[in-house]
């Protein structure tokens, strides 16, 4: 039976430019999210985005989580529409 191919969801990105961005770019913060986004190891990009769009992006990020497959370590996109080691 062959693999599976992995599946890729691209998101929608997030308004930066309301309030909650603000606050969490903002060096002031002091809450967990904004001092790891500052810090060296930064914070996972679906995460910035569900605290800045609010409901609107958690469900999409939801969604995503469930249904994607992911794809083998280290493969990239092509123009065959499918991940490639």
């Amino acid at each position: 039976m062959g693999r599976t191919p992995g599946r890729i969801f691209l998101l929608s990105p997030a308004n930066c430019s309301g309030l909650r961005a603000k606050m969490v770019l903002s060096e002031r913060a002091q809450f967990d999210l904004a001092v790891r986004l500052r810090g060296g190891d930064g914070a996972a990009l679906g995460e910035v985005f569900a605290f800045v769009s609010g409901l609107y992006f958690k469900g999409k990020l939801a969604y995503a989580m469930n249904f994607a497959r992911p794809v083998p370590a280290g493969a990239r996109s092509s123009s065959r529409r499918r991940a490639c080691p």
